[in-house]
């Protein structure tokens, strides 16, 4: 059996990842996106009534077809986190180490399988966490800060400053690790893809 080979995507909020991870999976390439992990999680009533424990208001029962469940209002949870460093912590702590354990084991069975033994995981909060050092290799989507802001507000409604806010509690992607393979997302969609094929192209892929 083949190495497996494990490649992290990642960028700031509104950097372009999924465009690229949807250009990687064009090229016959599987990929894990953290993004869908944590909606499957917000969709656990488990999981649910523990957040409800950080975030009363924002987790509230409604009727669903036949049946009462627990809804989580995404937005408020987001708003609040962002607004309380403490419950930030404890958000991190409670949705992405699961969110990123549950993204891994899905990338080891896909790689098995994959082309050239090879597979991607988005991954937002990368070197917030310390997860690159369980990657063979990290890509990282870059774009200018007034793009991501535009991009972020077109389909979130969220305020500028509501995005700064949270753009200044991630990664500073101005000073990146030498091992890191930039993207930079300065164009339209033909221009990503052209970086997108050239940053696989660099890693041998």
């Amino acid at each position: 059996m083949n190495k497996i080979r494990l490649i992290a995507v990642t960028g700031g909020i509104g950097s372009g990842k999924t465009a690229v991870t949807e250009f990687i999976k064009a090229a016959g390439y599987p990929v894990v996106s953290c993004d869908e992990i944590t909606a499957e999680l917000y969709r656990n009533e488990e999981f649910l009534t523990e957040l409800a424990k950080i975030f009363p208001q924002a987790i509230k029962k409604a009727w669903t077809g036949e049946s009462e469940r627990l809804i989580a209002d995404k937005k408020e949870i987001a708003k609040e986190a962002f607004s309380c460093p403490d419950k930030y912590e404890k958000l991190n702590m409670r949705v992405t180490e699961k969110v990123f354990s549950c993204g891994m084991e899905r990338a080891k069975g896909l790689a098995e399988t994959g082309k050239n033994s090879t597979a991607f995981i988005e991954v937002p909060l990368l070197f917030e966490n310390g997860y690159e050092k369980f990657f063979d290799n990290v890509i990282v989507v870059k774009r200018d800060v007034s793009a991501r802001i535009a991009a972020v507000k077109a389909r979130s409604g969220l305020s500028e400053k509501e995005i700064a806010d949270r753009i200044e509690k991630q990664y500073d992607y101005a000073s990146l690790p030498p091992f890191a393979t930039v993207i930079e997302n300065e164009g339209d969609l033909t221009a990503l893809k052209k970086a997108t094929t050239s940053a696989l192209e660099k890693m041998g892929l």
